[in-house]
């Protein structure tokens, strides 16, 4: 038996990508007043509200020069940041207002069914002495964020994250949550790679950019959203130039340029000048783009690497958002939010969205599903999903934060519960999954003598009810479908005899026999049906 990450509930969809944390370094910690206002989006109200936690995750590599010293794993910085203005502050000694916020951190790392705890970190955040607050306005809260910046060397795998962040001077001890499965790979020997882009705060001094190195660099942990700032400044780290760039067997030189998008459209006003570059077994690259004047929407910052011929050989591009008030004189930060998410769904084809909506089944209401078979084309489809999930927002969770927990669940299911012609989230145990979120523990027993393969899932509490679990067997030890055998939650299958069916592989008197039994409805969607109609 392994432990699964502490449960999540996966039912508020609250997912931000992040990894485990190693290192902190002061320096870091003083960004925190470089900490932008898109809290003011998230959380604009009184405090004691739930804590706007934000996580970034950028992965880098290791150069190649270390390869024979670190075995060349892959490299990840993890940044952390709490919103100010959505914590309560309490006055010390001398007068001045202190925050606390209490983290926990659990990485597991998936390896087949299974999963592997890799760590789990607890640690309390706050302000350096010299930030504490005078006052507890709120322009001084927007401003007092607290921010720890990570460190860590994976070995190439799937990663599991879970964060908790609680308020610690909060009575009400509201508890912000992220959860998120992410991919670690090494680098192509042979091939030219790129690092993730790594928002920075403040502009780059063109003098030391290339000399800066990455945990010099203060972060910006905006989840990629910038409100009403003035310059867009990042850091990115390219390997292996020297593969692809070099004649008979030696390193030529090439050039770097970036360019921002809207869309397939090539903002010419906002591209940086060409940058050359020898190639190299590692480059680094910062730079800063003046963004005052661009309204507010979504946007893709481009990095271009040319042959001398100035023919581009590779390109990288990586999504982020801006809020802008000055250029928009009607701005309202909710309204632009939401306008702004709705065009969420806008990558997808229709067909993608019909297969999104079937999936949909275990959490829709009655309504619902009748709405979902009366949908006729995509701006109705797309719309609903939107509504869907925004009915659904709890304590300032936005659509965009539900739907990408959603999206990480719902691959995991599939990645994870696979059995024959039947994707995982149409079995018993992407049902319980994708309904309640991840277990608090696992117990598997793939095989034992004549005993069926079984596996229980437990959960600590679900809503009111403590001490919960999932028990699915593998009846046919074939298909690997692990069909439910008993629950103890209300309104789902309970079968008291579920340990007797066990031993014994034959028809047992007076117990159901999922393999032969007609009456039994084994679509999970359909059974979920009738138990959500006798709840409602």
């Amino acid at each position: 038996m392994r432990k699964t990450p502490d449960r999540n509930d996966v039912i508020h969809y609250e997912s931000i990508s992040l990894c485990l944390i190693t290192s902190i370094t002061k320096r870091m910690k003083k960004a925190a007043i470089f900490f932008i206002y898109i809290c003011l989006i998230t959380s604009i109200y009184a405090q004691n509200q739930v804590p706007g936690l934000f996580l970034d995750v950028v992965r880098f590599h290791i150069p190649y020069s270390e390869v024979t010293q670190n075995g060349g794993n892959p490299y990840v910085e993890i940044h952390l940041a709490v919103a100010g203005n959505t914590l309560n502050f309490v006055k010390e000694a001398d007068g001045q207002f202190q925050a606390k916020v209490n983290i926990q951190l659990q990485l597991d790392r998936i390896e087949g069914t299974d999963t592997l705890l890799v760590e789990n970190a607890k640690y309390n955040l706050q302000l350096p002495q010299d930030q504490r607050l005078a006052d507890t306005a709120r322009d001084s809260r927007v401003r007092a964020n607290l921010l720890n910046v990570h460190a860590l060397r994976l070995d190439p795998g799937t990663y599991l994250i879970r964060a908790t962040a609680v308020d610690s001077n909060s009575t009400e001890f509201s508890k912000a949550v992220g959860v998120s499965e992410f991919l670690m790979e090494r680098i192509p020997r042979n091939d030219l790679a790129f690092s993730d882009i790594k928002w920075v705060a403040g502009a780059i001094d063109p003098e030391k950019g290339r000399q800066a190195r990455r945990e010099d660099l203060v972060p910006m942990v905006t989840n990629s959203t910038f409100f009403n700032e003035d310059k867009l400044s990042f850091y990115f780290e390219i390997y292996n130039s020297d593969k692809i760039f070099n004649e008979g067997g030696k390193p030529i030189q090439y050039a770097i340029r970036s360019v921002i998008y809207q869309g397939d459209n090539r903002l010419m006003n906002y591209q940086t000048d060409e940058d050359p570059r020898s190639g190299r077994v590692f480059n680094l690259y910062k730079k800063t783009i003046d963004i005052s004047n661009l309204s507010s929407n979504i946007y893709y910052l481009q990095v271009e690497l040319f042959h001398p011929q100035k023919r581009i050989m590779k390109k990288y591009r990586q999504k982020f958002y801006v809020y802008n008030s000055r250029k928009d004189i009607s701005f309202e930060p909710s309204a632009i939010a939401v306008a702004s998410e709705t065009d969420i769904f806008n990558e997808y084809s229709e067909e993608q969205l019909d297969s999104y909506l079937r999936t949909l089944t275990y959490k829709a209401t009655n309504d619902e599903r009748f709405f979902i078979e009366a949908l006729e084309n995509y701006e109705q489809k797309k719309n609903f999903l939107y509504s869907f999930f925004e009915r659904r927002s709890k304590d300032g969770r936005s659509v965009q934060a539900m739907w990408n927990g959603y999206l990480t669940a719902l691959k995991y299911v599939n990645q994870q519960f696979k059995a024959g012609f039947r994707e995982g989230w149409q079995t018993d145990r992407g049902r319980v999954f994708l309904t309640y979120g991840i277990p608090n523990n696992v117990d598997r027993h793939p095989a034992e003598g004549e005993i069926i393969p079984y596996e229980i899932w437990s959960y600590n509490k679900l809503g009111s009810q403590t001490n919960v679990l999932f028990v699915f067997h593998d009846p046919d030890r074939a298909t690997g479908d692990y069909p439910l055998l008993h629950s103890n939650k209300y309104g789902e299958l309970n079968n008291p005899r579920w340990r007797l069916q066990l031993q014994n592989q034959g028809q047992i008197p007076g117990l159901l026999d999922y393999e032969s039994d007609q009456g039994r409805d084994y679509s999970p969607g359909l059974e979920l049906n009738r138990i959500r109609d006798n709840n409602n």
